[in-house]
């Protein structure tokens, strides 16, 4: 980590990636770190292929991201990305430069990619990761990177209810709480209390076609395209979708497969209990993620993607 600090300390203008189909970790940590690096003096613009969520357009400066000012970069920092593919367009941007070129990340499926890699899965999330990243570089937290941080740790731990949720992340959420001074709520409820109609017509579309098999132990649910267009929603709004099978007591792992409007195949969210490898299942369709979330990408009709996808599930709960 050391290495990358000393790196961004010698550069001044930065551009900072994240993965496409973001989530509110990748957005989170993007936005922190470019709120640290104008602190000190540098400049720094947000670039990730994916459109925003409703929810994450409630977080602060959120419509900076995609909004280029400088020329030219002499530093390129991939946060929360493990494989260069997982950028989309900006993968070339990569391609391009990796000899400046730095990453933060903790999935341990991570490719290390970049010139220079630091990837810890001991960390919750990217933004916990950042909490350290930033305490190296002698950078005081601000309320708004408090926000930003304790947003990108709660959405990954699942308000802090995954495994991993270790002691030193509670330890951080608590210094991070103490510079934000106002209360959780404040953080929690525009991501998790917040639903779009859209939202909310997939959450029932849910409850009315989820597949239990397994003796119930595997949750599936495929989303296509003519789902999406007749409950007048889109990929964006999916998720969370995974919550509803995972709070049934007998399911150890909930499997999403949504449809791409453009692309002919199914980007799958992947959800598991305790010990189950969700990540296992992930790795067997070249995707990846944490032992109790994972995701994937799969070209192939709805019917091969349900049966291999249950096929590898179960070979996870043997």
């Amino acid at each position: 980590m050391e290495k990358i600090a000393n790196f961004i300390k010698k550069s001044q203008n930065i551009a900072i990636l994240a993965h496409y189909k973001t989530d509110c970790d990748a957005v989170c940590s993007s936005l922190s770190l470019k709120l640290a690096l104008e602190s000190i003096g540098k400049k720094a613009d947000v670039l990730i292929d994916s459109n925003l969520s409703f929810q994450m357009q409630t977080l602060p400066y959120w419509d900076s991201i995609n909004k280029k000012t400088i020329e030219k970069y002499d530093c390129y920092v991939c946060l929360d990305t493990a494989t260069q593919e997982r950028l989309g367009k900006n993968k070339f941007k990569i391609m391009k430069n990796r000899q400046i070129s730095v990453a933060l990340d903790h999935h341990a499926t991570n490719e290390k990619f970049c010139k220079l890699n630091y990837v810890n899965e001991e960390y919750s999330s990217t933004c916990e990761l950042l909490f350290d990243f930033f305490n190296l570089l002698n950078i005081k937290i601000s309320k708004d990177m408090a926000k930003l941080m304790l947003t990108g740790i709660y959405t990954d731990t699942g308000k802090l209810s995954y495994n991993n949720a270790k002691p030193k992340t509670m330890n951080i959420v608590s210094s991070l709480l103490k510079i934000y001074g106002e209360p959780i709520s404040n953080v929690c409820e525009p991501i998790f209390s917040n639903k779009t109609m859209g939202e909310f017509e997939l959450t029932k579309f849910v409850y009315s076609n989820l597949e239990l098999c397994e003796n119930n132990q595997i949750a599936y649910l495929a989303i296509n395209r003519e789902d999406f267009k007749k409950l007048n929603t889109t990929i964006e709004d999916t998720h969370g979708l995974t919550d509803v099978g995972m709070s049934l007591a007998c399911v150890k792992v909930m499997i999403l497969a949504s449809q791409d409007n453009v692309e002919d195949c199914y980007y799958v969210s992947i959800r598991s209990k305790g010990t189950i490898s969700a990540r296992k299942i992930g790795e067997a369709f070249g995707g990846g993620g944490h032992v109790n979330a994972s995701g994937c990408k799969i070209f192939d009709n709805a019917k091969n993607v349900k049966e291999m996808l249950i096929k590898e599930a179960k070979k996870v709960l043997v």
